[in-house]
């Protein structure tokens, strides 16, 4: 996973699971994982399309995350 230095997230609907707050970036087009104590930032998955799309929500179903645009 990527650890981002800055964050500078833009997301629409998150997650909270534990310590972790798990969103889709629309600026990086990547489902992204926040520790909600230190906001240390790791992309879990990139999507890698031509076409980018804005995502407005977000759904954990048996570890797989779902992204409704």
């Amino acid at each position: 996973m990527e650890v981002l230095e800055l964050i500078k997230a833009c997301f629409k609907d998150a997650i909270l699971k534990g310590d972790y707050m798990y969103f889709f970036d629309n600026r990086i087009q990547a489902v992204c994982k926040m520790n909600t104590y230190n906001f240390n930032m790791k992309i879990i998955s990139k999507y890698e399309d031509e076409e980018k799309f804005y995502g407005r929500k977000i759904f954990d179903f048996y570890n797989k995350y779902f992204i409704i645009y």
